[in-house]
Protein backbone atom coordinates (compact mmCIF):
# COMPACT_ATOMS: atom_id res chain seq x y z
CA UNK A 1 0.00 0.00 0.00
CA UNK A 2 2.85 2.40 0.88
CA UNK A 3 4.46 1.79 -2.51
CA UNK A 4 1.17 2.71 -4.21
CA UNK A 5 0.88 5.89 -2.12
CA UNK A 6 4.45 6.87 -2.97
CA UNK A 7 3.80 6.25 -6.65
CA UNK A 8 0.71 8.48 -6.55
CA UNK A 9 2.63 11.20 -4.74
CA UNK A 10 5.32 10.96 -7.39
CA UNK A 11 2.80 11.22 -10.24
CA UNK A 12 0.98 14.13 -8.60
CA UNK A 13 4.15 16.02 -7.72
CA UNK A 14 5.72 18.47 -10.10
CA UNK A 15 8.94 17.21 -11.68
CA UNK A 16 9.89 20.68 -12.88
CA UNK A 17 13.13 21.74 -11.18
CA UNK A 18 12.17 25.40 -11.37
CA UNK A 19 9.42 24.67 -8.81
CA UNK A 20 11.88 23.04 -6.40
CA UNK A 21 12.28 25.49 -3.52
CA UNK A 22 14.91 23.24 -1.89
CA UNK A 23 17.44 24.20 -4.58
CA UNK A 24 19.47 27.17 -3.39
CA UNK A 25 18.90 26.51 0.31
CA UNK A 26 21.66 25.95 2.84
CA UNK A 27 21.41 22.91 5.11
CA UNK A 28 23.58 21.60 7.93
CA UNK A 29 24.02 17.84 8.26
CA UNK A 30 26.51 16.51 10.75
CA UNK A 31 29.55 18.75 10.54
CA UNK A 32 28.83 19.83 6.95
CA UNK A 33 27.20 23.12 5.94
CA UNK A 34 25.91 22.59 2.40
CA UNK A 35 24.45 24.64 -0.41
CA UNK A 36 21.87 22.73 -2.46
CA UNK A 37 22.87 23.28 -6.10
CA UNK A 38 20.52 21.24 -8.25
CA UNK A 39 18.21 18.24 -8.28
CA UNK A 40 19.90 15.36 -10.08
CA UNK A 41 17.41 12.50 -9.59
CA UNK A 42 13.98 11.67 -8.27
CA UNK A 43 11.98 8.58 -7.43
CA UNK A 44 9.01 7.27 -5.51
CA UNK A 45 10.50 8.04 -2.10
CA UNK A 46 12.16 11.39 -2.74
CA UNK A 47 14.79 13.44 -4.52
CA UNK A 48 18.57 13.50 -4.85
CA UNK A 49 20.44 16.79 -5.02
CA UNK A 50 23.96 17.85 -5.83
CA UNK A 51 25.34 19.90 -2.95
CA UNK A 52 28.55 21.78 -2.19
CA UNK A 53 30.14 22.18 1.22
CA UNK A 54 31.84 25.40 2.30
CA UNK A 55 35.23 23.71 1.83
CA UNK A 56 34.40 22.97 -1.82
CA UNK A 57 33.64 19.26 -1.43
CA UNK A 58 30.66 18.03 -3.42
CA UNK A 59 28.12 15.55 -2.07
CA UNK A 60 24.84 13.91 -3.01
CA UNK A 61 21.94 14.69 -0.70
CA UNK A 62 18.93 12.39 -0.71
CA UNK A 63 15.75 14.01 0.64
CA UNK A 64 12.87 11.72 1.63
CA UNK A 65 9.59 12.10 3.46
CA UNK A 66 7.82 9.64 5.74
CA UNK A 67 4.15 10.21 6.40
CA UNK A 68 3.49 6.98 8.29
CA UNK A 69 5.24 4.45 10.54
CA UNK A 70 5.95 2.01 7.71
CA UNK A 71 7.79 4.51 5.53
CA UNK A 72 9.56 5.89 8.64
CA UNK A 73 10.90 2.40 9.42
CA UNK A 74 11.86 1.80 5.77
CA UNK A 75 13.88 5.02 5.56
CA UNK A 76 15.58 4.40 8.90
CA UNK A 77 16.49 0.89 7.74
CA UNK A 78 17.97 2.33 4.54
CA UNK A 79 20.12 4.70 6.61
CA UNK A 80 21.30 1.87 8.89
CA UNK A 81 22.17 -0.36 5.94
CA UNK A 82 23.98 2.43 4.11
CA UNK A 83 26.02 3.19 7.24
CA UNK A 84 26.91 -0.47 7.70
CA UNK A 85 28.03 -1.10 4.09
CA UNK A 86 29.83 2.21 3.65
CA UNK A 87 33.52 1.58 3.25
CA UNK A 88 33.24 -0.96 0.44
CA UNK A 89 34.98 0.39 -2.65
CA UNK A 90 32.01 -0.31 -4.96
CA UNK A 91 29.23 1.03 -2.75
CA UNK A 92 28.39 4.70 -2.38
CA UNK A 93 29.98 6.17 0.76
CA UNK A 94 27.76 7.37 3.58
CA UNK A 95 28.69 10.73 5.14
CA UNK A 96 25.85 11.73 7.50
CA UNK A 97 22.08 11.73 7.98
CA UNK A 98 19.52 13.91 9.71
CA UNK A 99 15.77 13.91 10.25
CA UNK A 100 13.18 16.41 11.36
CA UNK A 101 9.59 15.95 12.45
CA UNK A 102 7.24 18.48 10.86
CA UNK A 103 4.17 18.63 13.09
CA UNK A 104 2.37 20.92 10.64
CA UNK A 105 2.86 18.58 7.67
CA UNK A 106 2.48 15.45 9.85
CA UNK A 107 5.56 13.84 8.37
CA UNK A 108 9.27 13.33 8.90
CA UNK A 109 11.85 14.73 6.54
CA UNK A 110 15.06 12.71 6.15
CA UNK A 111 18.30 13.93 4.62
CA UNK A 112 21.04 11.42 3.72
CA UNK A 113 24.43 12.78 2.69
CA UNK A 114 26.69 10.55 0.56
CA UNK A 115 29.57 10.83 -1.83
CA UNK A 116 28.65 12.32 -5.21
CA UNK A 117 29.43 10.12 -8.20
CA UNK A 118 30.38 12.83 -10.66
CA UNK A 119 30.34 10.52 -13.67
CA UNK A 120 26.56 10.31 -13.58
CA UNK A 121 24.42 7.24 -14.23
CA UNK A 122 25.93 4.42 -16.28
CA UNK A 123 22.90 4.63 -18.58
CA UNK A 124 24.00 8.11 -19.70
CA UNK A 125 27.35 6.66 -20.77
CA UNK A 126 25.55 3.97 -22.76
CA UNK A 127 23.28 6.46 -24.51
CA UNK A 128 26.11 8.87 -25.33
CA UNK A 129 28.17 6.33 -27.25
CA UNK A 130 28.29 5.85 -31.01
CA UNK A 131 29.06 2.15 -30.61
CA UNK A 132 28.43 -0.49 -27.94
CA UNK A 133 30.89 -1.04 -25.12
CA UNK A 134 33.68 -3.47 -25.89
CA UNK A 135 33.85 -6.62 -23.77
CA UNK A 136 37.06 -5.35 -22.19
CA UNK A 137 35.01 -2.35 -20.93
CA UNK A 138 31.99 -4.39 -19.82
CA UNK A 139 33.87 -6.94 -17.71
CA UNK A 140 35.32 -4.46 -15.18
CA UNK A 141 31.94 -2.74 -14.77
CA UNK A 142 30.10 -6.02 -14.31
CA UNK A 143 32.79 -7.27 -11.93
CA UNK A 144 32.48 -4.18 -9.74
CA UNK A 145 28.68 -4.48 -9.58
CA UNK A 146 29.04 -8.17 -8.67
CA UNK A 147 31.54 -7.33 -5.91
CA UNK A 148 29.07 -4.84 -4.42
CA UNK A 149 26.17 -7.31 -4.60
CA UNK A 150 28.33 -10.07 -3.09
CA UNK A 151 29.24 -7.74 -0.22
CA UNK A 152 25.54 -7.11 0.43
CA UNK A 153 24.59 -10.79 0.22
CA UNK A 154 27.47 -12.13 2.35
CA UNK A 155 26.80 -9.99 5.41
CA UNK A 156 25.67 -11.66 8.64
CA UNK A 157 22.40 -9.78 7.98
CA UNK A 158 22.17 -10.15 4.16
CA UNK A 159 20.77 -7.29 2.09
CA UNK A 160 18.87 -7.76 -1.16
CA UNK A 161 19.01 -4.64 -3.33
CA UNK A 162 15.67 -5.19 -5.22
CA UNK A 163 16.23 -2.22 -7.54
CA UNK A 164 19.53 -2.91 -9.28
CA UNK A 165 19.49 -1.56 -12.83
CA UNK A 166 21.78 0.21 -15.25
CA UNK A 167 20.28 3.66 -14.69
CA UNK A 168 21.00 3.45 -10.93
CA UNK A 169 24.65 2.46 -11.22
CA UNK A 170 26.62 5.66 -10.81
CA UNK A 171 30.03 6.18 -12.29
CA UNK A 172 32.78 7.91 -10.37
CA UNK A 173 35.69 9.77 -11.93
CA UNK A 174 37.81 6.62 -12.28
CA UNK A 175 34.95 4.72 -13.94
CA UNK A 176 34.42 2.80 -10.74
CA UNK A 177 30.76 1.77 -10.72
Amino acid sequence: MELFRNALNYINSSSDQSDDDFVGQTVVIGSERLRVRQRIAEGGFGFVYETAAENGNQYALKRMFAGDKESYKTINREICILKSVSGHENIIQFVAAASENSQAARRYEFLILTELCTGGPLLNHLRGRQKPFEMCEIYPIFYQVCKAVKHLHCRSDPVIHRDLKVCLNCVSILFKV
